[in-house]
């Protein structure tokens, strides 16, 4: 596939090689200029070869492709949008003659927080007053959130992330229930006993629990919610807000 829409791309034996010689079974590889992916592809063949665990991590620009390319011709846009399709096609292959090698992959985009910023500012008054009824940008997704809440707790992006289905409610549960984060415009202490049914369940430890602020009904549902949640373990300073 590379060849077709990428104009020299790295050997794959080559970089092969190098990850062979200079890394460890559970190394992480970094490729600052990872084009269209072939060291994401060297990194899952050296896995496959020595039964390895090496992660990779492709920082790329989103650089246009010209509209004469075949690439573009072929509904890619950017080289970022190469190395994704390359990477997934890659990873199938590879995993036919080794089922339980792992090729997941997650795709990030740098951008701005989706979070509003209080600005003290008084002629912007209306404005700030606005937030405390939604802070959250409107083209934000659950997901979108989510990642960068991970961010600011410190959390690995590669940590498993799973939505518990509620209606009305988004409740993610990360890291093996480490963080808890519960979206929505309907929240209820309802709502969190699923959290705390899990924290008894499965004996969890040092929870943190991240509530949509603005998706509470009412300040007695919020005191229900941190009460309940403080009663079944969860530390005060463990239940945030945003």
């Amino acid at each position: 596939m590379q060849g077709k829409l990428f104009s020299f791309p790295k050997p794959i034996k080559l970089i092969q090689n190098f990850i062979e010689i200079a890394t460890e079974s559970d190394s992480v590889i970094l490729d600052f200029f990872s084009g269209s992916g072939t060291t994401a592809e060297a990194v899952m063949k050296q896995n496959s070869s020595d039964k390895g665990n090496r992660k990779y991590i492709m920082v790329q620009l989103p650089e246009k492709l010209d509209k004469e390319t075949e690439a573009y011709k072929d509904s890619f846009r950017t080289i970022p949008d190469i190395a994704e399709k390359r990477i997934d096609r890659a990873g199938d292959d590879i995993r036919i003659p080794n089922q339980d090698l792992d090729i997941g992959f997650k795709v990030f985009e740098l951008d701005k927080s989706n979070i509003k910023k209080w600005n003290s500012d008084s002629v912007k008054l209306n404005e700030n007053l606005a937030l405390q009824l939604n802070n959250i940008k409107s083209d934000s997704g659950d997901f979108d959130l989510v990642y960068e809440i991970m961010l600011k707790q410190g959390l690995d992006l590669s940590l498993p992330v799973e939505k518990l289905g509620v209606e009305g409610t988004s409740i993610f549960k990360i890291a093996f229930g480490s963080l808890f984060i519960v979206l929505g415009q309907d929240i209820r202490s309802s709502d969190v006993n699923i959290i705390t049914g899990m924290i008894e369940r499965e004996c969890l430890e040092d929870v943190v629990i991240v509530l949509q602020d603005t998706g509470i009904k009412n300040d007695s549902e919020k005191l229900n919610i941190i009460e309940d949640l403080n009663a079944h373990g969860v530390q005060y300073d463990n239940i945030l807000s945003i």
